[in-house]
């Protein structure tokens, strides 16, 4: 999972969520990356959810995320994402337990 794919899934949230919360990747380490989250969001509706539906679309995409901080901001938020331990995000791929995936054809 590189982060062209994070990216994609970011876009599948825009075009479902970005009425009412846009994502924009922000950082991306080895084991964790940061989403910002801003918009007008339904507060009644469970500000925090918004943060869920990411990790929701990032586990359907087949990365399997934790929701380690939540920053406040005051349009929103910045949310740090761990990958559990055992994967790692490389460049354009992952390691899962010593062994590389990529999505990639010429590093296969």
């Amino acid at each position: 999972m590189d982060k062209e794919k994070i990216k994609r899934v970011i876009e599948e949230y825009n075009r479902y969520r970005g009425a009412e919360s846009r994502a924009k990747l922000l950082s991306l380490s080895r084991d964790s990356f940061e989403v910002e989250f801003t918009g007008s969001f339904c507060y009644t509706c469970g500000f925090y959810d918004y943060f869920d539906d990411l990790k929701i679309l990032l586990e359907e995409d087949g990365l399997k995320t934790e929701i380690a901080e939540i920053r406040e901001i005051d349009e929103g938020a910045i949310v740090k994402f761990t990958i559990p331990s055992g994967l790692f995000l490389v460049e354009n791929g992952l390691w899962i337990d010593n062994h590389f995936i990529t999505s990639d054809p010429k590093l296969k």
